[in-house]
């Protein structure tokens, strides 16, 4: 009887102690990699026109939501048409669940604004007149999640004038 009674008590115990540490809010099962550092992967497509010549060069660069490269850019040669990036990003202790209070450059920790983009090297800035101009593909990427993302960049010719030819002109 003793021994009945015994079990009982542990049992009802037991029986307690998941309850409380069910509603606490202390589990951590439902994101098992909070606090990790992860990989994630950006391939970069670039759908270059056919018979579009340029010598300039260009950078394939990937930026946070600051504008600010998240990995080195890489130097885009003429026929490579996907660029892949890796970026190691640590998953934040905290996850948000109400995306809507977020303004325009406040990110909660969990997401990531990622935009791909392909830029005139610094060093070609004030040569040349002609030019490529792509619109940049922006990706919200929300931890944890998927680590791949696909970016497509389509370049088109755009010409710009200089003094020199502002002077012929005239």
């Amino acid at each position: 009887m003793k021994a009945i009674k015994i079990i009982s008590t542990l049992s009802l115990l037991l029986i307690v102690t998941s309850v409380f540490e069910g509603y606490s809010g202390n589990n951590n099962n439902s994101y098992p990699a909070m606090g990790k550092t992860i990989t994630i992967t950006y391939k970069v497509n670039i759908h270059f026109p056919s018979g579009l010549n340029n010598s300039n060069i260009y950078l394939v660069q990937v930026v946070d939501q600051s504008g600010r490269p998240v990995v080195q850019p890489q130097v885009f040669v003429r026929g490579i048409n996907v660029y892949t990036f890796t970026e190691k990003v640590k998953i934040p202790p905290v996850i948000s669940t109400d995306l809507n209070y977020f303004q325009e450059n406040e990110l909660p920790a969990d997401l990531l604004r990622r935009t791909a983009m392909l830029v005139l090297s610094p060093s070609q800035e004030k040569s040349g007149v002609v030019n490529l101009y792509t619109r940049a593909d922006t990706k919200l990427i929300y931890l944890p999640g998927s680590t791949v993302f696909t970016f497509n960049l389509y370049p088109i010719l755009i010409e710009r004038n200089t003094a020199s030819q502002q002077k012929q002109a005239d």
